[in-house]
């Protein structure tokens, strides 16, 4: 498969501004450490797929996006909008936009020091909070909805504060 087209934060993309903000949520969510490609895409009766796959770090997803054959005008922009369509979608399958809705801003507490910088969840804190999961007869599937629903983002991608406040409402559950 060859690389049709990559987008990363360090790459200037002409987008319209809704895909801008997918593009900022992806930086701030990730550091800026997050690549896109387009892995192989197929037009059919002018209807344009492709398989995207979205890198961040050691994590990756694919997922298809598409433009209907009655979309944008030349096959470059079809092939452009299908791509946004795969990211979005990517992106909700790592948990940084959630059911390929319009993407929302990740909740950012206070680090506690008057900083709003974030530093990502260690794999202590994540195995730990697995741990945790499971003795409470949690899945990790469970445990993602569970993140979700309370930070907008899957447990991968949370920050070390929210990391701890996940932890700890893991111990008191498992006390009570």
């Amino acid at each position: 498969m060859n690389t049709l087209r990559q987008i990363h934060p360090s790459t200037s993309v002409n987008v319209p501004d809704q895909d801008t903000c997918l593009i900022n949520l992806l930086d701030q969510a990730t550091d800026r450490k997050w690549c896109f490609s387009v892995e192989d895409h197929l037009v059919i009766n002018g209807e344009v797929i492709v398989l995207g796959k979205l890198a961040c770090d050691d994590i990756f997803r694919v997922a298809f996006g598409g433009c209907p054959s009655e979309g944008p005008g030349p096959l470059h922009e079809k092939l452009q909008a299908a791509s946004m369509d795969s990211l979005v979608r990517c992106s909700a399958l790592m948990g940084i936009v959630q059911d390929q809705q319009e993407p929302q801003p990740a909740h950012k507490p206070d680090n506690g020091n008057g900083s709003t910088e974030k530093f990502r969840i260690t794999r202590k804190q994540l195995d730990y909070a697995y741990m945790l999961a499971r003795d409470l007869g949690l899945s990790r599937d469970q445990m993602a909805d569970r993140c979700l629903q309370d930070y907008g983002k899957k447990c991968e991608f949370l920050d070390r504060l929210e990391a701890s406040a996940v932890i700890e409402s893991m111990k008191k559950e498992k006390t009570s």
